[in-house]
């Protein structure tokens, strides 16, 4: 996968596919990846006049990939705060399921996650690949494929955390949070949660 400059040549297709989906079963189930590098794909998305369908959003339930442990869903790093501000504000979304980051039962919080993932078959994955191959916080040190968890903790690798920083995600190195929640690689593919 390569980083394009427009969002253009990807968000029909998506659109197309999640409007495809709700004709054939009534409703979709959509994971979104939050970073600066999603900006313009989801604003294209939202938006009828430049990804062509106008989606019923209300027939979706929204997931995300991963959070910051510890960041509450009104900081403005915390990823739930960046689908409010990219994605959830422009639309009637029918649920949008965060990862409840600030709980500080970790294990609780997974276990609740993965019974939502687990519900029905997610329909569609937007995300991209990171500056040192991580999708969604599966740092290349921590990705394991054979993972049977859907989600999990995981300490960031330097490489990702300095990305945070590149991308203005966060000042300095130092601001950047040591661990988050991810999905793992193995709920990824779609219909991998039945």
């Amino acid at each position: 996968m390569t980083a394009r400059p427009s969002a253009a040549p990807r968000r029909a297709p998506v659109a197309a596919h999640l409007h495809g989906v709700i004709a054939r079963q009534g409703e979709a189930r959509a994971i979104f990846a939050c970073a600066p590098s999603q900006d313009q794909f989801l604003a294209a998305l939202v938006d009828p006049a430049q990804c062509g369908i106008a989606l019923d959003w209300s027939k979706i339930t929204a997931f995300h990939m991963d959070d910051y442990v510890g960041l509450t869903a009104a900081h403005t790093q915390s990823f739930r705060h960046y689908l409010q501000q990219h994605l959830l504000r422009y639309i009637s979304i029918g649920r949008f399921h965060p990862v409840p980051a600030e709980e500080k039962d970790i294990a609780a919080v997974c276990t609740r996650y993965t019974a939502l993932l687990r519900e029905k078959p997610i329909d569609l994955i937007c995300m991209g690949i990171g500056e040192n191959g991580h999708i969604a916080f599966n740092d290349p040190p921590v990705a394991d494929f054979e993972d049977p968890a859907l989600i999990k903790v995981v300490e960031l690798d330097l490489t990702c955390r300095q990305q945070q920083v590149n991308d203005g995600c966060f000042p300095t190195l130092a601001d950047v949070p040591r661990h988050a929640f991810t999905l793992t690689c193995y709920a990824l593919p779609p219909g991998a949660s039945p």
